[in-house]
């Protein structure tokens, strides 16, 4: 904005972007160990957490699941993690008592997280920080969407974008599509910088899939900065959309679980 003197005062900040996180190790303060300079000389830095942190709970059945001690947190504390997607489709494998478990937890330590809520309100809530004079916002969706995760009025779960196959005609559910550009168009204003993230595409293929595209283009003509995928576990492309970074995945920063991914 211009200054008395008529210049222009640039704020500066920066911000780092991570994949999908899961620690589960016997010493998580250790975790970032090994990039702790990098991610110190950030401002604020933000990533994907992939599954719960509580001992309550029973597992799905059919699936893939992932739930971790909350002792945990200690590894994103150190890494100095201050926000995190909550939005992925293994949030919610141990059912709703672990999920609203490890939103507490999250708050009690200071970590703000978006994509998830105790009713679909809170999860379509973004989360704003301020580091460097800039205000940040952030918000999550889930594209690969376990049945009956989605938040509702009264129901805890995510912030959903359904969707049906992967491929061939795609299908984004118009009214979800229709509720993200709504919380972009909100958002908009209340923030310098807009980041919305998606836990979306084919778990291990760098091939896109076409709702990926749609609901990137959607939120970058919305108004979103850039955009950040979560969910393929490997690099998938780099596209620039009407000037603004859409980042497609960013694989695994840290997923410690012995089902390879």
């Amino acid at each position: 904005m211009p200054g008395e003197a008529g210049d222009v005062q640039v704020k500066e900040s920066t911000l780092v972007v991570v994949g999908d996180m899961e620690i589960d190790r016997p010493e998580p303060r250790n975790t970032f160990s090994k990039v702790a300079s990098y991610l110190e000389a950030a401002d604020l830095r933000f990533g994907g957490l992939e599954a719960s942190m509580s001992h309550l709970g029973a597992p799905a059945s059919g699936k893939i699941v992932m739930r971790h001690d909350p002792e945990m947190i200690q590894g994103y504390l150190e890494g100095g993690f201050e926000v995190l997607a909550f939005a992925s489709n293994h949030c919610m494998d141990y059912g709703v008592e672990p999920f609203v478990e490890t939103m507490e937890l999250l708050e009690r330590n200071g970590i703000a997280y978006s994509g998830a809520g105790r009713n679909i309100q809170e999860a379509r809530t973004p989360a704003v920080i301020e580091r460097g004079g800039v205000r940040y916002g952030f918000l999550s969706y889930v594209l690969e969407l376990p049945l009956g995760w989605g938040a509702s009025p009264t129901k805890p779960g995510v912030a959903p974008i359904r969707q049906d196959a992967l491929y061939g005609p795609p299908y984004v559910n118009e009214e979800d599509m229709e509720a993200m550009i709504a919380d972009v168009e909100r958002t908009r204003p209340r923030v310098d910088f807009l980041l919305a993230s998606f836990h979306w595409g084919a778990s291990q293929s760098r091939t896109l899939t076409l709702s990926q595209q749609a609901a990137a283009h959607a939120a970058v003509e919305a108004g979103v900065d850039i955009v950040v995928g979560h969910h393929p576990h490997i690099l998938q492309g780099v596209e620039v959309y009407r000037g603004r970074p859409i980042f497609y995945a960013l694989g695994n920063f840290v997923l410690d679980h012995d089902h390879p991914m």
